[in-house]
């Protein structure tokens, strides 16, 4: 599909994306083949636990939410609030190799 572009060295994801995105396997399988060899993914994100566990209450925040909820919220707009697992999995299934930065 976009096999006529030059492979990218490098993508970056800034604070609040995933969120947006209703398909993560389609977005990083994408992403996988727009780098070229050796390309690289930045992933900067809030982690799931503040999104989907964390709720504020009375000036602090309390583990009220359901982690393990599926639903698209729809707050002011439309978001799905994905669990890390299921966005190291979708990375993963892409061909993406993982590494930690520090």
């Amino acid at each position: 599909m976009y096999n006529n572009l030059p492979g990218f060295d490098l993508a970056v994801m800034e604070m609040g994306i995933l969120h947006y995105l209703f398909d993560l396997d389609a977005f990083f399988q994408l992403v996988y083949s727009l780098l070229g060899e050796g390309g690289k993914l930045v992933i900067r994100e809030f982690h799931p636990v503040i999104w989907k566990l964390l709720k504020p209450e009375d000036g602090r925040l309390v583990a009220s939410g359901d982690y393990f909820d599926r639903e698209v919220q729809n707050d002011v707009m439309k978001v799905r609030r994905w669990t890390l697992g299921e966005v190291v999995t979708a990375i993963a299934d892409a061909g993406l190799a993982l590494k930690a930065a520090l």
